[in-house]
Parts: structure tokens; sequence; C-alpha cells
């Protein structure tokens, strides 16, 4: 269930966790795992409450951070997360002016449904210019009888794991980091489109294309990666990232995004796929001739089913 808030909501009884949840890491995780016990406890549906888009997209445009996940492929994750109630509330210049006790009173207080607890972050924040802490949710709450529960941070190495230090993890090229921030391989999903055909018409190694927008990408460069095909076909190969120099060097530049996969020649073109980054190989370069390109990609495919064996 995807339903808008508050005009939306079913009447009952809910409990909640709010927040943007990009990435949905092993930090969000915790969350929505205690979200489940309080649910059972309360006996009440439990859901997730997501800002859309992201609120530095309105308070201060052009600051938000690039998105780990598209939408689709966050509420993908949230179900995988065994949350399958997700509420969208659109975020407006309106509601990022509303102080704690505000924001909560107008939402949730005249709601029709029923809030029996909620459940955030301790580094959580909300009202005007994010001067509410769960501690001041708690203090809102207390006098309704709605129990708030703060989840401490999840650590790990030491440091709190936050969606900051998984888009960090990505931009720096540390797959192996990301990973275990996010519990999973960082993946960008997207609809197999149709590129330039240069890797399967000039190189002789088919790629499927996807598009990005307004996504964390890793560095420039070539992957062992794996693709997921539609959900559940595993297969792997090599992903580059980049504006291939070689190539369109008289062209204009353009992010590409592109998998080969090891022995596979199918159409999958409309097709979804998710490109698993597992390690960086090599940074993007350009090369003196296609010729030499080709030797490089050759090399890169031995290094990446090595790679792939032992991950």
């Amino acid at each position: 269930m995807i339903v808008n808030f508050p005009s939306e909501l079913p009447t009952g009884n809910w409990v909640v966790s709010l927040g943007v949840f990009d990435g949905v890491h092993i930090g969000h995780q915790e969350i929505f795992r205690q979200l489940t016990r309080l649910a059972q406890e309360h006996d009440a549906q439990p859901a997730a409450l997501f800002f859309s888009p992201h609120p530095k997209a309105i308070v201060s445009p052009g600051s938000e951070p690039k998105a780990i996940c598209t939408p689709q492929h966050n509420i993908q994750l949230l179900n995988q997360a065994k949350i399958h109630n997700l509420i969208q509330f659109p975020f407006t210049e309106e509601l990022a002016k509303l102080n704690p006790s505000q924001f909560i009173e107008t939402y949730f207080w005249k709601a029709k449904a029923t809030f029996k607890a909620f459940c955030v972050g301790q580094n959580w924040r909300f009202g005007y210019k994010n001067s509410g802490t769960p501690q001041t949710l708690q203090e809102i709450c207390s006098p309704h009888g709605i129990q708030t529960t703060i989840v401490p941070s999840v650590l790990l190495d030491g440091q709190p794991v936050s969606s900051t230090r998984v888009r960090n993890a990505i931009a720096e090229g540390n797959m192996t980091l990301a990973a275990r921030l996010l519990g999973r391989p960082f993946d960008i999903l997207g609809t197999v489109a149709h590129g330039h055909r240069v890797g399967s018409t000039l190189l002789d190694y088919p790629t499927a294309n996807l598009n990005v927008n307004n996504r964390i990408l890793p560095p420039f460069g070539v992957y062992a990666a794996r693709g997921k095909l539609n959900g559940d076909r595993s297969l792997d190969g090599i992903a580059y990232v980049g504006d291939a120099p070689t190539i369109r060097d008289d062209k204009k530049p353009e992010i590409i995004v592109e998998l080969h996969l090891f022995d596979f020649n199918e159409d999958i073109y409309g097709q979804e796929l998710a490109i698993q980054f597992i390690e960086h190989i090599r940074p993007s370069r350009k090369f003196n001739s296609p010729q030499e390109l080709q030797a490089q990609i050759q090399a890169d495919i031995k290094k990446a089913r090595q790679l792939l064996t032992t991950t």
C-alpha cells in the first residue's frame, strides 16, 4: 500500500517511522525491526512515512544530496525490509515553516487515523530549521499517551551508519564499505535503454545501458559487477561508469552507466535491471584506439571473473 498523507491514510491504529530513508541502509533496517515490534505491541499497522521531495530541495534548492536510490527502487527496498505500508508525505514550503508542535498537531492529531506510537532514529530532526529532536517528539506525544521509541544509531567501525556515509563511500569508489553500510551491494536500478551500440558494433562487447538522473554514482571507471534481471536472475559481468572518451571524444560528454554480462546474448531492452557494483577494477581513461580499448576490456573481464568467483 502506498498512500499520500494525510488525505489517503485509512482509519485504524498505526505506528509510524518518519524520514527520507534514502538507500534503506542497515540503520534504517534496525528502525524498521523496532517498528514491527511496536506494531505487534500496540495491535497496530506499521508504516514508513517518507518525505518527497527531499526536504532540502524545498528549504534550500540545489543543496539536496544526490539520491542513493530512485523512488521506485527505494519502495522496493522498503518492501524487502517487510514494510508494506508506505505513506508519502509531500514536503512543501508551508510544511517547512511549521515548528515541531505545529507540525505534529496539524498533521497527526487532526488525522482520521489513530497514532499509537512513533519510531525514529536518534539523529532524526523535524520542524522549522530542524529544531525538533526525537526528545522533542517524545515531549509532544507523552501527554497524549503516545509512545515514542528512539532507536540508537547503528555503528559500523565505530561510526554511525547514515545515508551521508553511504554516499561518501560510493563517491570514493569504496564498494566494499558501501555494501557493509547498505547490507547489500550498492546497485543502480533502471530499465534497459538503447545506447549508442558502440559496445556491440565496434568493440564486440554488447552492453546494457541504464539512464541515470540526479543519482550518486561511483567514480568513473570499470567495476566487477552483477546484473539482476527483473528482480531475481543474477548474472556476472563488468560495469562501466564514465563518458567513454576513447569512443566519444568528438561529441558532447555524456555520462554512461552500462553493463556487459558474461556469456550472455539475450535481448533485454525494456526489462528491469539492477547493476550491482562489487569492486573497482580501474579508472576510466582515454585509449589511443578502439583496438587498444578492446584489449584492455579483455583484461578487465579476466580480472572481474577472478574477483566475482570470491565475492
